[in-house]
């Protein structure tokens, strides 16, 4: 998961003026204990599978100014609030049905573009 995270923030590139977006689909945490309470039940890599740490993912998030919204099916540990707490502009949707991705993606872009509205307005 953090490799996918890290190649992502890494590989893309956005217009300057664009609203920029992670949307993260996830259905288990990363690898490693700090994600799932210090349990390494059905973990074979409790320790983590790479060298990757959300806390140097998240800097390059931050960088960038892109949102990051964890669409979470099911119960994901501690990897909410640790991702949260390293990550600028974080939201977080839970997911039901997979036919709900689209309606809370949209429905965070639309939300994102409103705020954005009125800050222009205001400055």
């Amino acid at each position: 998961m953090l490799d996918g995270l890290n190649d992502a923030i890494s590989s893309t590139s956005w217009t300057p003026l664009s609203q920029k977006f992670i949307f993260h689909i996830a259905d288990a945490p990363p690898h490693g204990k700090i994600y799932t309470e210090g349990s390494d039940i059905g973990d074979s890599f409790p320790e983590g599978c790479c060298e990757l740490k959300i806390e140097d993912i998240a800097a390059k998030i931050n960088a960038k100014g892109v949102q990051y919204h964890l669409l979470k099916v099911g119960e994901l540990g501690n990897m909410p609030a640790i991702f949260k707490s390293h990550i600028e502009r974080y939201g977080e949707s839970d997911l039901d049905d997979a036919n709900e991705v689209f309606d809370k993606v949209v429905q965070t872009i639309v939300k994102s573009s409103h705020v954005l509205e009125e800050k222009l307005k205001t400055s």
